[in-house]
């Protein structure tokens, strides 16, 4: 499980390839830029035969919503 702010999205994959390299699909604990929001899980997709850095930089990230709640 990773966490990430909002801010952290347009290089996500980046983040989350720099901590599990070969991971392929990934729940994430997405976090608000401000207090206010509620926290919610993501899981991105990931293709383990195309990372790193320059795989990363051109491409947009799909990720869904998931069920969590903070009870």
């Amino acid at each position: 499980l990773a966490e990430l702010t909002t801010s952290d999205l347009p290089k996500a994959g980046e983040k989350l390839l720099d901590q599990n390299k070969n991971e392929v699909g990934q729940i994430v604990r997405l976090v608000p830029n401000n207090n206010a929001g509620v926290d919610m899980l993501v899981e991105l997709r990931i293709d383990a035969q195309q990372t790193g850095t320059i795989y990363w930089q051109d491409k947009l990230l799909s990720f869904k919503e998931l069920p969590y709640s903070l009870v």
